[in-house]
């Protein structure tokens, strides 16, 4: 059976919290209370609790180069509410140890339903509600954000899984103007085991989304001082942010292997230094951008202690020109200003995995993408173009991952188990646009307790 989190898919939710010691007794205060619902009815809820901290070298995958230490609280319950219907809510804190603007609290709540169709095929479907709250000059950037899933898992043979699925959301910015938008994904999954223990996956994503204001025409997207490059900021938040340090997207991530940025080239020609502190950017021309991605994975089973798997991907544009949105609003912002659509190409990924004793797993993996920025000028430090005759961004990105994990379940409700692990990850991005010519160091660790 194939399960996805509702807002994982796309379109994190998240509520930051205010900064230094507020955000970290905000952050307790909701660890505490998913201890408080453990202890009054742990036979009738499933979950876990946790702490994980992150130290990363280059917290916005740019030239700035800017050190950090995340600690990230973190929990989630779920419970069966009868009639094959259930719930789960998650949340996740960031407490950033230098910057402390970026403290946040994540959360997404989602009910969910399966049932069996036909005996042997099962229909699963879930909604969710999600929203970021912010504080002082960031509170133009709060969203709320409706969305579901249904997928259909078919299983024509005991070695053969379809899975069809569509997803929607909506997300609006109620203090910004021209952010708000209807996403539609529809996706299509087929997998196949065979008797030598190898499986193969195929499968076809097909992304849109429509922003539902347009940006008027007067209006130059490229002006930094215009409302289409910076209505969703502040002025108080620009002065607190914008110390020439040019923070770029991203993070260290929320967990082992996830990349450390994104993409930001909000820069205008003639811009001296690298760009201010934050602004927005963009392709806003039209109204509507589309997307396919093609992905196929064969993994084999290495005996009974090892396994590995290689998959291929292209994405490609198929709306000129797309409409996305860059940005340079880090943590758990990041998905929105790391918008998969304003780029295309090709992506490999690579992951061995090995059994060892004493509980333990180790997991080595390596990532290699192109990335073109089609109509994205490559820029220098300056501002300035690249080549007079123009030259689109093109980055390469490669990430490579060693993680070491360890699990023990016990007879008792809580704790029912406990986890640990712990890695390093090495990205570099080499770009012709040299404000993200860079690459990044990240150690982390974590641990949590089940019930």
């Amino acid at each position: 059976m194939v399960k996805k989190d509702l807002v994982d898919s796309k379109g994190t939710v998240a509520v930051r919290a205010g900064v230094g010691g507020e955000g970290l007794r905000s952050a307790l205060f909701c660890v505490i209370l998913l201890l408080g619902i453990l202890g009054e009815s742990s036979a009738a809820f499933e979950g876990e609790v946790g702490l994980q901290g992150t130290w990363t070298d280059n917290l916005y995958l740019t030239a700035s180069s800017v050190e950090d230490f995340v600690t990230m609280p973190f929990g989630y319950v779920e419970t069966d509410l009868g009639g094959n219907f259930g719930f789960r809510y998650r949340l996740n804190g960031y407490l950033y140890s230098t910057n402390s603007e970026l403290n946040a609290l994540w959360q997404r709540a989602a009910a969910r339903y399966n049932t069996k169709v036909g005996g042997k095929h099962d229909l699963e479907a879930e909604l969710g509600y999600g929203g970021i709250l912010h504080v002082s000059d960031t509170k133009n950037l709060d969203h709320h954000q409706f969305g579901g899933i249904l997928d259909l898992n078919l299983r024509p043979s005991p070695r053969m899984l379809i899975v069809p699925g569509i997803e929607g959301y909506w997300r609006t910015y109620p203090n910004t103007e021209s952010l708000d938008y209807l996403e539609g994904i529809g996706n299509l999954l087929m997998n196949r085991s065979f008797a030598t223990k190898t499986t193969l996956r195929l499968s076809g994503t097909l992304y849109f989304k429509r922003f539902l204001d347009s940006i008027p025409e007067e209006v130059e997207a490229d002006d930094p001082a215009s409302p289409a490059a910076s209505t969703a900021l502040s002025s108080g938040f620009i002065s607190t942010l914008g110390n020439g340090s040019g923070p770029g997207v991203g993070g260290p991530g929320s967990g082992p292997g996830q990349p450390g940025g994104g993409q930001w080239n909000g820069r205008g020609p003639g811009s001296q230094g690298p760009p201010p502190g934050v602004t927005i950017q963009g392709n806003q021309e039209s109204q509507s951008a589309a997307q396919l991605l093609l992905a196929a994975r064969l993994a084999q089973s290495l005996g009974s202690r090892a396994g590995i798997f290689l998959e291929g991907t292209y994405r490609t544009n198929f709306l000129d020109p797309p409409r996305f949105e860059e940005g340079s609003i880090p943590g758990v912002d990041r998905e929105f200003f790391d918008d998969h659509y304003g780029y295309e190409g090709p992506g490999a990924f690579m992951q061995l995995s090995l059994l060892l004793p004493l509980s333990l797993r180790m997991v080595l993996s390596a990532l290699i993408e192109e990335r073109r920025f089609v109509g994205r000028e490559a820029l220098d430090m300056d501002g300035n173009p690249k080549n007079p005759s123009g030259e689109d961004r093109r980055d390469e990105r490669y990430e490579i991952a060693v993680r070491g994990e360890f699990f023990r379940g016990f007879e008792r409700a809580f704790p029912a188990g406990i986890t640990a692990d712990a890695g390093y990850v090495h990205v570099w991005n080499a770009s012709n646009d040299d404000w993200y010519d860079t690459e990044e160091n990240r150690v982390f660790a974590s641990g949590s307790l089940l019930w």
